[in-house]
């Protein structure tokens, strides 16, 4: 039999070592009155040994007996019993962050790291493996009303569907980590809920009232900054761009001999390892060859100069930095402010409204490749199907388009 409970004490009577009777605790075979008080459990397998003490005989023996039953039923793990707790949830998410096993980003990382600290306050040292569906999604649950701790539960806003999606994915990958990294077992592994969301629609624009935005974009902003009309038309004309993306361009990554600018900041690079390409049009490639507002190869394209950076570019700003995340939304709203348009922002008035309004010449398969996303459920949302498009399609389904069908006229002896 595996493992054994025994004692440093001895009979007080003769000296004699205690020894285990396998009934109700550790005796001196010559005095049989004369019991232990104080116990030590030793189960050695593998190599590995566990030592615990024990003031009670019961607790012992209860614990070697659950040891003997996990080694016959194949479960049982040395390392559910160290006192550094290896497989406890806080230790092994600590490790998941510094180890950054996928090489996200900082802004990922800190994200990463918000979502484990809310299941950390949750599992606290709990041991990974009895973790289950069920924790996990009562867990998501709570997260519903966790984003206005200072307010009563009643007043408090759902965190979005969209966050507890993340939170989800997010414990999807560290589970997969925790599974290479500590080995687990099939059985150990948990089942994660779905978590249903559907993304906001973002208001779109009319080509002809997003080219006055942009007209009007020129007339206040050209003056002090031709980066800024340029930045924003590039938005409304390359529909693979991200705002993000396209304020990371520096000199370097614009290619005129090959017509086309290399984005280097992008998924494609993170998961590929390769810059995303998008090419420019002949009028833009002109402006480009024209222009001599050119810098050194490593600065920002979209960058400040003296007037831009003294009229809105923040307190900090100055000549060669590059644009603020909001600095063109800014512009944008101005404008639209300017033309009495409201409830449009820059994203939506640019992107989404060209993606859009491409639906009038281009399949929506050539459309998807010109945004360069890989999921129809991410194109839907930049091309919004328009009711004069479905309406195009439902007469096409009639058998002579245009003439009347002189069947759909109602018989009079039905009219009331």
């Amino acid at each position: 039999m595996l493992g054994r409970i025994k004692t440093d004490q001895t009979c007080p009577v003769c000296g004699s070592k205690f020894r285990d009777n396998h009934v109700d605790g550790l005796t001196c075979s010559n005095h049989p009155d004369q019991y232990a008080t104080r116990f030590k459990l030793k189960f050695r397998k593998d190599g590995k040994e566990i030592c615990r003490r024990y003031r009670s005989y019961t607790d012992a023996t209860d614990d070697l007996t659950g040891f003997r039953f996990k080694v016959n039923e194949n479960t049982f793990d040395f390392r559910d019993y160290q006192t550094s707790n290896p497989l406890s949830f806080s230790n092994l998410a600590d490790q998941y962050i510094a180890k950054n096993p996928n090489k996200v980003d900082y802004k990922q990382l800190n994200n990463i790291k918000s979502f484990l600290d809310r299941a950390k306050e949750e599992w606290k040292d709990r041991n990974i493996k009895t973790i289950k569906y069920a924790d996990i999604e009562d867990f998501l649950d709570k997260q519903r009303k966790l984003c206005d701790k200072d307010k009563p539960l009643g007043e408090r806003r759902d965190i979005a569907g969209k966050t507890r999606h993340e939170i989800n994915s997010c414990l999807r990958c560290f589970w997969r980590w925790v599974t290479r990294r500590v080995e687990l077992k099939p059985h150990e592994i948990p089942m994660f809920p779905t978590v249903a969301y559907e993304l906001g629609w973002r208001n779109i624009v009319e080509k002809e009232i997003q080219e006055s935005i942009l007209d009007e974009v020129y007339r206040i902003s050209h003056h002090i900054n031709s980066k800024i009309y340029i930045g924003i038309r590039w938005l409304a004309t390359y529909i693979a761009f991200r705002p993000a993306e396209l304020l990371s361009i520096l000199e370097r990554d614009i290619f005129i001999a090959g017509g086309f600018i290399a984005i280097r900041d992008s998924k494609a690079m993170k998961s590929e390892g390769k810059p995303k390409p998008i090419p420019l049009t002949d009028e833009d490639l002109e402006m480009l060859r024209s222009s001599s507002v050119r810098g050194l190869h490593d600065l920002p394209f979209f960058r400040h100069n003296e007037a831009s950076a003294k009229r809105g570019g923040g307190k900090k700003a100055k000549a060669g930095d590059v644009f603020g995340k909001k600095y063109l939304y800014r512009w944008w709203k101005r404008a639209c402010k300017n033309l009495g348009i409201k409830d449009v922002d820059l994203y939506g008035g640019t992107k989404h409204s060209s993606a859009t309004a491409l639906a009038d010449y281009f399949s929506p398969e050539q459309i998807i490749k010109a945004t360069m996303h890989e999921t129809n459920d991410a194109f839907k949302r930049y091309c919004q199907v328009r009711p004069e498009h479905v309406k195009k399609i439902y007469e096409h389904t009639r058998k002579k388009k245009g003439q009347p069908d002189q069947r759909l006229t109602p018989d009079p002896r039905l009219t009331p």
